[in-house]
């Protein structure tokens, strides 16, 4: 009985060993998540960050764009108004040119 006792006891004291080292491993790999939950928390932040940066600069290209095209038709425009008083003008200065010949 005694070396029972004494069997009991040397198990008793390994399998508190065994757990005290088992809940140090626990604890060492909570911590271990935790701080890799902790880094790819601050590399998803990060991530948005440049995603939302990237999808603002496709808005400012895109509006950029518009405002080139707008830019575009304004001067097409205005290259066409030129063009339609130049050839006025030149119309103006055959007529000139004709009074002239008809009043010497």
């Amino acid at each position: 009985m005694r070396r029972e006792n004494l069997q009991l006891a040397n198990l008793s004291q390994i399998y508190e060993a065994q757990l005290a080292h088992v809940r140090s491993r626990v604890q060492e790999a909570t911590q271990f998540l935790d701080d890799k939950r902790n880094a790819l928390k601050a590399k998803k932040s990060r991530l948005d960050r440049r995603i939302k940066q990237v999808l603002n600069k496709e808005n400012e290209v895109r509006e950029r764009e518009e405002r080139v095209k707008m830019l575009e038709k304004a001067l097409a425009e205005a290259e066409e108004n030129l063009l339609e008083r130049e050839k006025m003008i030149a119309e103006k200065e055959k007529e000139l040119m004709g009074t002239k010949g008809e009043t010497n």
